[in-house]
């Protein structure tokens, strides 16, 4: 057996064996992986995730949220709807003297990954 030994750039071009084809579509979005976990360290913690489910089903305020939460108090759930709020995963309107919370796009698009998963 006769190893061929590269004589040109050329050469070695051919005599390499061909690479795989990146899956990759180019350099990872540092961004996008960061937005991607703080949006699943929202979703973490029970009660928020509950929350999210909650308003899957339809919107609602902050007293229908408790009310079916059990032991939550108001303020608590208050926070932790400011928490969702703030990442972007549900939105608030005002009715009246009333807020009434709901998915946004993306809330929708993370509760359905979570049901799928469970």
């Amino acid at each position: 057996m006769s190893l061929v030994k590269p004589r040109t750039e050329r050469d070695i071009r051919v005599l390499s064996p061909p690479r795989a084809p990146s899956r990759s579509k180019g350099p990872i979005d540092t961004d996008m992986v960061m937005g991607i976990v703080a949006k699943l360290r929202l979703v973490t913690a029970p009660t928020r995730l509950m929350i999210l489910f909650l308003l899957a089903e339809h919107e609602r305020n902050v007293g229908a949220i408790c009310a079916e939460l059990d032991n939550s108090s108001q303020p608590s759930v208050s926070h932790q709807l400011a928490l969702l709020r703030h990442g972007r995963l549900i939105e608030a309107r005002r009715e009246g003297r009333t807020i009434v919370y709901s998915l946004t796009t993306v809330g929708q698009t993370v509760t359905d990954a979570f049901r799928k998963l469970a």
